[in-house]
């Protein structure tokens, strides 16, 4: 999945971190409102895409038709846009865009009804709210280097970014002290996976020198069919 939404940063100043708020349950925490699950409506390979027969922009295409007497196009133009560069990479999609949806739209999209005769799933109404946020013009706040596609080695900053005190610090200080989701991206190298992360579980082990973190992360999953509570995995750090 392409363009980098997420926890990837920079080092952590100890004066920073020194800051941090106190949360309710300092080891614990998670987000007033948890990210519904979407699908990340890959470019190409296996689907469903959103260019598809009868698929989410196809609709959309049919609905503005019968309402206001012309066709988008929406449906072929994120054809031409996903092929433009020949065959799009098997990761390449919308991942970006749902978890900025799933954060941003907290109300889960409704869904199961017909307009202009034209039924639309819930699946379909996500679809679209993804769509929109595929190029959002609002400000985004970055944390870490892109590892990009002409990197030919893992031992460079971008790949090894971001430190473990700075990971540590935004999600304690995002989901534990603010209550609110962020997005990450899981996938170290040049591929792009983002998933909204909206909870966490951290214990500490003192050890010579120092102490051991490991923090469990919730992340909503990526799948279709999904309604109220968000199907979700974790990830352990």
């Amino acid at each position: 999945m392409n363009h980098r939404i997420g926890v990837i940063a920079v080092m952590l100043c100890a004066s920073l971190l020194l800051a941090l708020p106190v949360a309710a349950h300092a080891d614990e925490g998670s987000a007033t409102n948890r990210p519904w699950s979407g699908w990340w409506w890959p470019k190409g390979g296996a689907g469903p895409h959103l260019y598809d027969s009868n698929g989410p922009l196809s609709k959309y295409d049919q609905y503005v038709q019968r309402r206001y007497g012309y066709n988008p196009g929406t449906a072929a133009a994120e054809y031409r846009t996903s092929f433009q560069d020949g065959a799009p990479a098997d990761w390449a999609g919308h991942c970006h865009a749902w978890s900025a949806a799933s954060v941003r739209t907290p109300s889960e999209p409704a869904g199961g009804f017909y307009r202009s005769g034209i039924w639309f799933s819930r699946d379909d109404t996500k679809a679209l709210v993804t769509k929109l946020w595929d190029s959002p013009t609002v400000g985004n706040f970055w944390w870490g280097n892109r590892y990009g596609f002409d990197a030919a080695t893992t031992t460079t900053a971008a790949y090894n970014d971001i430190t473990p005190a700075w990971f540590d610090f935004l999600i304690r200080y995002y989901i534990g002290y603010n209550t609110y989701p962020l997005i990450m991206d899981i996938e170290p190298g040049t591929q792009v996976w983002n998933f909204p992360a909206f909870a966490y579980r951290r214990t500490t082990t003192p050890i010579a020198g120092g102490v051991a973190v490991r923090t469990i992360v919730w992340f909503s999953r990526p799948v279709q069919g999904v309604h109220g509570n968000a199907d979700y995995f974790t990830r352990e750090y």
